[in-house]
C-alpha cells in the first residue's frame, strides 16, 4: 500500500455491537446484535433495521474474508520460526561451542550465588555448525534423541519480544488496515476484499502482547551457560531465557472469550507444536522443517492447563501509538516511527531495550509484514486447514493420523485429557504430571497403531 493511504481498522468492541447501526433506529440492547453478513462491521436489530439502513450502509459495506484464527494461528507460529533464522538473531552459545558436562534430562540443578537454580550447560572450544547434533557437539548426550531435542530447545533461546511485537504489528499493517475497495474505484479494477480476524464466529476485537510468567518450570528445564575461555582467563556466563519474564500473544473477541498462542516455551521443554505446511508458502524456512513450536489456548482447549501467570497486557491493535507509527509504510519506517514502536517495547518491557531488539523488531516487521502483504493479496489462507495438526514434539499427534482412525484417536485424548484436566484444576496432579499423561496416553496409543515407540517428554 502506498505511503500515506493506511488506515488502521478498530473492530466494534462489545458494546458498540448492542448498538443498532440505523440511523433510523439507533436502539441499546442488552445484548448484542446481529452483525451485517457481508462486512460484519455493523450490527442490527433485524432485517428491517438493516434495509432501513442500507443506503448509507451500502457505501461502506463490502466483502469481508473472515478468516478463523485457529486457522490463521499457525502461520504467526511459522512466521515467528523465520524470525529465529534471521542471520541478525542472536541464540544460545551451545549452537557454537562444545558441550562438555552432561545435561542430560533429570541432571540436578545447580544453584548459584544469587540463589536461582538452574541447569548449567559447560561449553569448550567453538564448533561448526554441520557439528550439531553429532557425537562431537556433545560427547555425554544420553541419546541422539536427546541431541535432537535440546538442538530444538537451544535454538528458540531467541529474543522473544521484538518477535511477538513484530508478528502483532504486521498483522496491524497487512490485515487491520485493509478497506472494501469497490472495484470501480480500483486502480487494476478490481474489489478489493477486507480481511479480518474471527474466532468461533465472533469478531476478533482486540489483540495485543500479554507479559508474565510460565508456569511449573523445574530448575532443571531453566538454562545458564559457561563458556571456558581457552587462554585460560575468567569464562563467561550467560543465563537463558528466563519464564518469569515472559511475552505471549493474546486475543479478544467481541463475545469475551480469550484466546492464547505462545510460540516461546519450547525452550522450557513444554514441546506443544503444529504441523508448518502449507503455512510455509511465504516464509524462508528450512526445506527440512516439518512443525514450529506453537502453544494455542481458546474455548475448545480449555481442557488444557493454563501455562501463564499474566501480570500486565497491552493492546496493539488499539494503541494510537502504534497506529502512527505504521501508518504509512511497510516499506521503511522514519527515526520517529521506529522510535514510537521502540517505545512500546521498552514500556512492555519495563526496561531499556538493548541494539539487537531495537535492530530486530524493525527487521522482523518488515519481514513478517512482506509475507503476510503475499498471504492477503493471493488469498492464501482459503487452503489453510479449518482445524491445523497440533500436536507434541516427539510423540505422535492424533490428528496427524489419516481418516476414522485419526478422528478416533482424537477423540480418545481430548476425552482423556479432560479427565486429568479436572485432576490438575482440582490441584490432585501437577503440570508435570499432566504433561506426561498426555506422553504415556500418545505412546500407547502409536504402539497400538503399530507405529512404533515414541521418543516422549523429556
Amino acid at each position: 500500500m502506498p505511503r500515506g493511504q493506511r488506515t488502521i481498522f478498530l473492530p466494534k468492541s462489545s458494546e458498540d455491537l448492542k448498538k443498532c447501526g440505523s440511523s433510523q433506529c439507533a436502539k441499546f440492547s442488552e445484548k448484542q446484535l446481529k452483525l451485517c453478513s457481508n462486512c460484519a462491521e455493523v450490527a442490527y436489530c433485524d432485517s428491517e433495521c438493516q434495509k432501513a439502513d442500507w443506503r448509507d450502509h451500502k457505501r461502506h459495506c463490502g466483502k469481508t474474508d473472515r478468516v478463523e484464527l485457529e486457522a490463521f494461528m499457525p502461520l504467526i507460529a511459522v512466521m515467528m520460526l523465520t524470525h529465529r533464522t534471521h542471520p541478525s538473531c542472536p541464540h544460545s552459545p551451545a549452537l557454537s561451542h562444545k558441550i562438555i558436562n552432561s545435561p542430560n534430562p533429570g541432571t540436578p540443578a545447580i544453584t548459584f550465588p544469587d540463589g536461582s537454580s538452574a541447569t548449567l550447560v559447560l561449553l569448550g572450544e567453538r564448533t561448526a555448525p554441520n557439528a550439531l547434533q553429532s557425537h562431537e557437539w556433545w560427547p555425554t548426550a544420553e541419546s541422539i534423541d536427546t541431541r535432537n531435542q535440546f538442538v530444538k530447545r537451544f535454538f528458540s533461546e531467541t529474543p522473544l519480544l521484538p518477535s511477538v511485537l513484530a508478528i502483532l504489528l504486521s498483522i496491524l499493517v497487512e490485515v487491520y488496515s485493509t478497506t472494501h475497495v469497490p472495484a470501480s474505484d480500483a486502480h487494476d479494477g478490481k474489489a478489493q476484499r477486507r480481511v479480518r480476524l474471527k474466532y468461533r464466529g465472533s469478531p476478533i476485537s482486540d489483540f495485543g502482547i500479554a507479559k508474565g510468567s510460565v508456569v511449573n518450570v523445574s530448575a532443571e528445564n531453566r538454562f545458564v551457560y559457561y563458556t571456558i575461555d581457552p587462554a585460560g582467563g575468567t569464562g563467561t556466563f550467560t543465563k537463558g531465557m528466563d519464564p518469569d519474564d515472559h511475552y505471549w500473544i493474546y486475543f479478544t473477541t467481541t463475545t469475551g472469550e480469550e484466546i492464547t498462542l505462545d510460540c516461546g516455551l519450547l525452550t522450557f521443554a513444554y514441546p506443544f507444536i503444529v504441523r508448518a505446511q502449507p503455512y510455509d508458502k511465504f516464509c524462508d524456512l528450512p526445506a527440512a522443517t516439518s512443525a514450529a513450536p506453537a502453544f494455542f489456548r481458546g474455548k475448545e482447549y480449555r481442557h488444557l492447563p493454563d501455562m501463564h501467570r499474566e501480570k500486565a497486557r497491552f493492546s496493539v491493535l488499539r494503541d494510537a501509538r502504534m497506529h502512527e507509527a505504521v501508518r504509512l509504510s511497510r516499506e521503511f519506517y522514519t527515526e520517529g516511527e521506529i522510535g514510537a514502536v521502540i517505545g512500546f517495547m521498552e514500556r512492555v518491557a519495563g526496561r531499556p531495550c538493548s541494539d539487537i531488539e531495537k535492530y530486530l523488531v524493525h527487521q522482523w516487521t518488515m519481514d513478517s509484514s512482506k509475507v503476510l502483504d503475499q498471504v492477503v493479496a493471493s488469498r492464501a489462507y482459503l487452503d489453510y486447514p479449518e482445524e491445523p495438526d497440533l500436536g507434541m514434539m516427539g510423540i505422535p499427534v492424533p490428528s496427524f493420523l489419516e481418516g476414522d482412525a485419526g478422528k478416533k484417536a482424537e477423540e480418545e485424548l481430548t476425552n482423556y485429557m479432560k479427565k486429568w484436566s479436572r485432576k490438575y484444576k482440582k490441584g490432585k496432579v501437577s503440570l508435570d504430571q499432566f504433561t506426561d499423561a498426555f506422553v504415556t496416553h500418545a505412546r500407547e496409543k502409536r504402539q497400538e497403531l503399530g507405529d512404533g515407540e515414541g521418543p516422549g517428554r523429556r
